[in-house]
């Protein structure tokens, strides 16, 4: 079931429309593997066919604990987050 979702998900995500996007990410969601959730991470940090939405991107790359681009990426956020604050 997991490489099914994760299949979908990502041949749904080649298709650039709306309408696919939303597709794939709730397969993506399904597959409940760490790759999908970096990926998850990644749509939401940049808003590629979704809101921009740095939170829920924080909370998908927590959760592909195992992707090491996933926990640098949430590092980087982290830091600029702080930083935002200082300003």
């Amino acid at each position: 079931k997991k490489i099914v979702s994760h299949n979908l998900g990502v041949l749904y995500a080649t298709i650039n429309s709306k309408e696919f996007i939303s597709k794939a990410m709730k397969y993506l969601k399904n597959s409940k593997m760490d790759v999908d959730y970096y990926n998850l991470g990644v749509y939401y940090h940049l808003g590629l066919g979704v809101k921009e939405d740095n939170k829920m991107a924080q909370n998908y790359f927590k959760k592909a604990e195992s992707i090491i681009y996933a926990k640098e990426n949430l590092k980087i956020m982290q830091k600029y987050k702080k930083e935002e604050k200082r300003l």
